[in-house]
């Protein structure tokens, strides 16, 4: 017989990078449920716990802080008009330049 908790929605490492890969293209996806979820089971033994944080640091590049800003002008832009876009993506730049940045 057909149990459906054995046979429910399971976590993979391709579902994970899809999911991830889809809110790097500005996609309304839940990565963080995902990226949780995939923690637990690697805590389970059930995922390798090394590919997870790579799969993590990975959502957590430079390229998510550039299309939350591009999701931001599109938003101002589309509310406010052009004019207060592009104050809004300079405003934006200028906060990203003052912050203190850990030394490399």
């Amino acid at each position: 017989m057909l149990d459906p908790l054995n046979h429910a929605f399971r976590v993979s490492y391709l579902i994970l990078w899809m999911v991830v890969f889809a809110r790097q293209a500005c996609l309304p996806v839940p990565a963080n449920l995902f990226l949780l979820t995939a923690g637990a089971l690697a805590r389970g033994g059930e995922l390798n716990m090394l590919l997870v944080l790579v799969i993590g640091v990975w959502d957590a590049s430079p390229a998510t802080a550039g299309s939350e800003l591009g999701v931001f002008y599109d938003a101002i832009y589309r509310r406010c008009g052009l004019k207060e876009a592009k104050k809004a993506g300079q405003d934006w730049i200028e906060e990203l330049e003052t912050m203190d940045w850990p030394a490399d």
